[in-house]
């Protein structure tokens, strides 16, 4: 079994479907962070499984996040897996499905 599996290819949106996606994301998150619940001025759509992992351009794996929270995320040495985590728990509670991620 190979230990590193290649994930599955990403169907690619074009523009106009991947803002009409982000829309649909800035609805459903009233465009506030989903770490630290503050209004966003210019908002980050996160992918809480990345993309290199196999993580789709799909509503139930984005979520709006501020400037700060996502570069946390992404680059910060100090409470980056604690906010990972804080994606993954909120994208449950905003999937109906809290305990399954």
């Amino acid at each position: 079994m190979n230990p590193n599996p290649k994930p599955p290819p990403r169907i690619k949106l074009t523009p106009k479907k991947y803002k009409e996606l982000c829309s649909q994301v800035w609805g459903r998150d009233r465009g506030i962070c989903q770490i630290c619940y503050r209004d966003t001025i210019v908002p980050h759509y996160h992918h809480v499984i990345f993309r290199s992992q196999g993580g789709g351009d799909t509503i139930d794996n984005m979520l709006i996040l501020c400037n700060q929270c996502h570069h946390i995320i992404h680059h910060g040495p100090r409470h980056s897996a604690e906010y990972r985590q804080r994606a993954v728990e909120r994208m449950g509670e905003l999937n109906g499905n809290a305990n399954k991620m």
